[in-house]
């Protein structure tokens, strides 16, 4: 790295080194009961909105960041993470460069699945969990002085509620909002996650030599995928299981030049992040009294930590709602 980068990788680290505090400062102002009405309030109480309003290419290089890095490094690590290069907002790297490793900190995943995070917190709760039903209508009270809404599902169920947080995200939806008028017009980046168990041809990348299990690509139109990595290993096979990313399907003609001995594939497919490019609108976490929209930081940024900050924040308004409903 150092030979091929020379100062620049320590130059990047100091960026990213340098936003981190400021980021951090919003889980002081979170635990001290502070809420925030939108993510643009957010991030300008921190001092971050202006780097949420510039692409990477343009914030590095107003940092002196040199473009070799950027686009041969930076581009490679965004890619993978959001599936977009440079264009994005500057923020959303830095989150992006943290991840990788860059603010020197540590990863850590649940044994078991993440998800067993969520299972648990709602377990330990005494909480009626509507799994097989989906939300068609939120309306608020039509009755003077009261304050909730009408939530209707699509099994016919009818919930009166004081509180109401939406942790979805609306553009990808059909949940109808009759007295609000919320914009859905976010685009959001197709990711493709395909799973395959073999080996990897070394002779299409014409190396037979050196034979990484991690292999990265810069954005170029002609190469097909975005990233191939080693994520696990079928002991019922002995082969190991790479995970490729693509923005758009595998021709099966590309699996049977990368991959050899394969025994099996799994491809998924979703709409995993919003295009994270520079925007000046923002949808706000409070839509209207009582009714509050997590998934409103999408716009800015998109990690399960932003999210996470994004959900005690409603909670911090809606607590505060809450108290003077009940004074």
């Amino acid at each position: 790295m150092l030979w091929a980068y020379g100062n620049s990788i320590a130059e990047l680290q100091k960026v990213v080194k340098k936003a981190l505090p400021k980021w951090n400062s919003v889980y002081d102002l979170l635990q001290g009961g502070y809420g925030f009405d939108s993510p643009s309030q957010l991030f300008k109480t921190i001092g971050l909105y202006d780097m949420t309003q510039k692409t990477s290419y343009n914030y590095f290089k107003e940092q002196g960041i040199g473009e070799k890095i950027v686009y041969r490094f930076v581009d490679c690590i965004s890619r993978v993470n959001y599936h977009q290069d440079g264009n994005i907002n500057a923020f959303t790297d830095i989150v992006s460069l943290a991840g990788a490793g860059l603010d020197g900190g540590e990863l850590f995943s649940v044994e078991g699945g993440n998800d067993l995070m969520i299972k648990n917190a709602l377990s330990s709760q005494n909480i009626n969990l509507q799994l097989e039903s989906e939300v068609t209508s939120i309306q608020k009270l039509s009755e003077p002085n009261k304050t909730g809404h009408i939530i209707k599902t699509n099994i016919g169920t009818s919930d009166t509620f004081e509180i109401v947080v939406i942790a979805c995200p609306l553009d990808l939806t059909n949940i109808h909002l009759p007295q609000y008028s919320v914009k859905r017009d976010r685009a959001y980046q197709t990711v493709h996650a395909n799973f395959i168990a073999g080996h990897i041809n070394y002779k299409y990348f014409n190396d037979v030599g050196n034979q990484p299990q991690t292999i990265f690509t810069i954005e170029d139109d002609s190469i097909p995928f975005v990233s191939i990595a080693k994520t696990g290993y079928a002991p019922d096979w002995d082969l190991p299981i790479y995970k490729v990313f693509s923005r758009n399907p595998l021709s099966e003609e590309f699996v049977q030049s990368v991959f050899r001995n394969i025994n099996g594939q799994v491809h998924q497919e979703w709409e995993a992040y919003t295009v994270l490019s520079p925007m000046k609108q923002w949808p706000s976490f409070r839509l209207g009294n009582g009714l509050y929209y997590i998934n409103a930081m999408e716009s800015a940024v998109s990690a399960m930590e932003t999210e996470a900050v994004a959900a005690r924040n409603v909670m911090n308004l809606s607590i505060a709602q809450l108290r003077n409903i009940r004074k």
